[in-house]
């Protein structure tokens, strides 16, 4: 099952805030989790810096499901999807308790989006409720930005730089994730895994699901040899 939400998005139910690996980036799962109440804890921006893979999506996928399953109003846009989207859609998120905005760097040439989120941003600041919370590949100074009063406004709230996982931990975070899947996987697959195909944690999950497919068909164990037989090496 997947979560609707108010906004034309889907979560993928297991990128919670219980399957991300922390490893590095204890501050910001703290910051996330700190305690605000609905509607009277104040406007706040979060930007999450990070390459691509890194886990930034996940993370906002988390909030959604925390706050959505404490019945708070929540919204998420994902910029990769713009041809998709059409900027009236932020019109009167600021009275949400949490806006995710993924991927700002798509925003890149698009004038009237980037007018669109300075706005909304303001809104959200009069209004004094919303938890804003946005994602980028680099941090709001080295945005690809032609407004240059919205990169001052992003540079308003708090910013972090999510660390990449090391190749243990990677290897810990493929684990559990099978795990969740209802799969067992050994260190050894894991690693095989990570030296012999990627290390990019979305083709990572892709693969999980291929696997997890594949060997309830066949009915086979999570071995190097199906693995092989999988990637076709």
């Amino acid at each position: 099952m997947q979560e609707q939400l108010s906004l034309p998005v889907t979560l993928p139910d297991d990128q919670t805030f219980d399957s991300f690996i922390a490893a590095g980036n204890e501050a910001l799962l703290a910051h996330l989790h700190a305690p605000r109440q609905a509607g009277k804890s104040g406007a706040c921006l979060t930007f999450i810096a990070g390459d691509a893979g890194s886990g930034k999506s996940h993370l906002l996928y988390a909030m959604c499901h925390q706050l959505s399953a404490a019945q708070q109003q929540v919204g998420y846009l994902d910029l990769q999807l713009l041809g998709q989207l059409q900027p009236a859609m932020l019109t009167g998120l600021e009275h949400y308790d949490l806006i995710c905005i993924d991927n700002l760097h798509c925003l890149d040439g698009h004038q009237l989006w980037q007018e669109a989120l300075f706005d909304l941003i303001n809104r959200c600041i009069e209004v004094g409720r919303a938890h804003l919370v946005v994602t980028a590949n680099s941090g709001p100074k080295s945005l690809p930005l032609q407004l240059a009063d919205l990169q001052s406004r992003l540079s308003w709230g708090t910013t972090f730089s999510l660390s990449a996982l090391q190749d243990d931990e990677l290897q810990t975070m493929l684990i559990k994730r099978a795990q969740l899947r209802g799969m067992v996987m050994n260190q050894e697959v894991a690693h095989f895994i990570l030296t012999r195909y990627t290390r990019h944690s979305h083709r990572l999950m892709d693969l999980l699901a291929r696997l997890d497919q594949l060997s309830l068909q066949q009915q086979k164990k999570l071995t190097i040899p199906f693995v092989k037989q999988v990637l076709s090496l």
